[in-house]
């Protein structure tokens, strides 16, 4: 039955967020025209009404608070919102995320310019890449991974907390983002691997065999080289003297994000510090500067956004690799 599956998917929602962040109320839509979209996105599970039969249904047995509020349309509204309570905690049967199971309706998903899910239309490409990325999780779903991560705290439900931060070991389907179009982004996400660091994920075992995790080093200088047709030469890209390399690195991959000069060292910015004799301004757009005179044959590249591009065609590259 469509309506228990759908007040199920509420409840396992409302207890994640429970063991996690216990006073956090989770929001929903009460807007019709909310659906259209997002029944390409999530399927039957989309459904406005029983979604609100769902909530209501949980509302009347006293297992969640309900903050409900009028449907607005438009952005800046204010959505209803429903948090579990006590006694929903007490008496699920469901105490472990090891009981649980990630299921992914669509894992292709097409964001516009104000990074919000956009309708598409179907063509043999988007069929092609659906299919490989329901193949790739069916065979993730197979594995056995396990965590090991020091600084960790793993809680009685089997989350791993650290801070403000968390993770759920079944996190283990993925899906593919794309932005404003199909030849920009790709990009893979969802695993609950991708949020930690080099050394955490190489503490994880797959079916009790350790990983090794191959790196391509320098690849969007190199994938920009061969898109434009010159030499990137042997030395590393990102290394210029004065300049930490993780700086430059930044400075470098901003500017192929960036619509221009001035947005990058806008953005650069935000993440330095003031020192007694520059402003974090100052410090970007020496950085940038930097960059732009240590690969002068890039110059056409700066500013036009082409590190979405780029990130098509590693997302493929990396499709390609889990294959």
């Amino acid at each position: 039955d469509r309506h228990c599956s759908i007040r199920n998917a509420v409840m396992i929602a409302l207890l994640l967020s429970a063991w996690t962040h216990p006073l956090r109320f989770l929001a929903y839509p009460r807007d019709r025209n909310a659906f259209k979209l997002l029944k390409q996105y999530y399927g039957p599970l989309a459904s406005y009404r029983r979604l609100l039969w769902a909530v209501t249904s949980l509302e009347r047995a006293r297992l969640i608070t309900h903050c409900k509020t009028a449907p607005r349309p438009g952005k800046g509204r204010r959505r209803s919102t429903i948090r579990a309570t006590a006694k929903l905690l007490e008496r699920t049967p469901v105490t472990q995320v090891s009981q649980m199971r990630r299921m992914i309706w669509q894992p292709l998903r097409l964001k516009n310019l104000e990074d919000s899910l956009a309708t598409y239309r179907e063509t043999r490409q988007t069929r092609s890449w659906r299919a490989d990325a329901r193949a790739q999780n069916d065979a993730l779903r197979i594995l056995q991974l396990s965590f090991t991560l020091p600084g960790w705290e793993q809680n009685a439900h089997g989350l791993f907390l650290r801070q403000s931060r968390s993770l759920n070991p079944r996190c283990d389907q993925l899906y593919r983002v794309f932005n404003v179009d199909w030849r920009h982004g790709g990009r893979w996400y969802g695993g609950a691997w991708q949020g930690l660091t080099r050394n955490e994920r190489a503490l994880i075992r797959i079916d009790g065999e350790a990983v090794h995790e191959i790196d391509y080093r320098c690849l969007h200088p190199r994938l920009l080289a061969a898109c434009l047709g010159c030499d990137l030469g042997s030395e590393d890209p990102y290394q210029i003297d004065g300049f930490p390399r993780s700086l430059v690195k930044k400075a470098f991959n901003t500017l192929l994000n960036a619509e221009s000069s001035k947005s990058a060292i806008l953005a650069l910015k935000e993440d330095l510090l003031p020192t007694p004799s520059e402003t974090p301004w100052q410090q970007a757009r020496q950085v940038v500067d930097a960059v732009k005179a240590r690969h002068p044959n890039f110059s056409e590249a700066w500013g036009t956004g082409i590190g979405l591009r780029l990130q098509c065609i590693d997302a493929d590259m990396c499709g390609a690799v889990q294959d």
